[in-house]
């Protein structure tokens, strides 16, 4: 049955909204990709003298910057937000409470983390290994694991067979 109801819409409004989230990032948000990344990153790592053996690459194209060692230490890479790791969780939010815009919260939490990790990456290119370690942890725990955690524990805590705002329902 795809008929909405008192629960909320049915599948096919939920599948509705899932397409619209899809047509924004592909129509939208993904073009601007490489505009976030030459107006934000590259003037924020280009506005630091980048340490000595350190090499700064700017993929305006790709909405990438890179910063690499001379030495072949390992370096860091940075791709403007939003990607894949918003796409699919976004998807999942819009399809499951496509009257509530938790996709958009996301959104907005994507778009602020790449901020932050442009000036942690800015940093690390003028040599601190404090700051490329923090943009390291970032991009592992707080892009990948919290985009993705978040999303679980939202559906989790509302889908239309569960409690609600408590949880699933407990076996028995």
């Amino acid at each position: 049955m795809t008929g909405g109801g008192p629960r909320g819409p049915g599948w096919g409004g939920r599948a509705l909204a899932a397409v619209a989230v899809l047509v924004l990032y592909v129509v939208v948000l993904r073009p601007l990709r490489p505009a976030y990344a030459e107006l934000l990153a590259a003037p924020l790592v280009a506005a630091v003298e980048a340490a000595p053996g350190v090499v700064v690459e700017v993929d305006a194209g790709r909405g990438a910057v890179r910063v690499l060692h001379e030495e072949g230490l390992e370096g860091a890479s940075w791709s403007a937000p939003p990607g894949v790791l918003f796409l699919i969780p976004a998807l999942v939010l819009a399809a499951v409470f496509p009257r509530r815009p938790y996709w958009a919260v996301l959104l907005g939490y994507h778009l602020g983390l790449g901020v932050a990790q442009a000036g942690l990456l800015a940093l690390g290119a003028a040599g601190s290994g404090l700051a490329l370690a923090a943009f390291a942890f970032t991009r592992t725990y707080l892009a990948h694991g919290v985009g993705l955690a978040a999303t679980v524990l939202l559906v989790l805590s509302g889908w239309p067979g569960g409690r609600g705002r408590g949880g699933p329902r407990p076996a028995g």
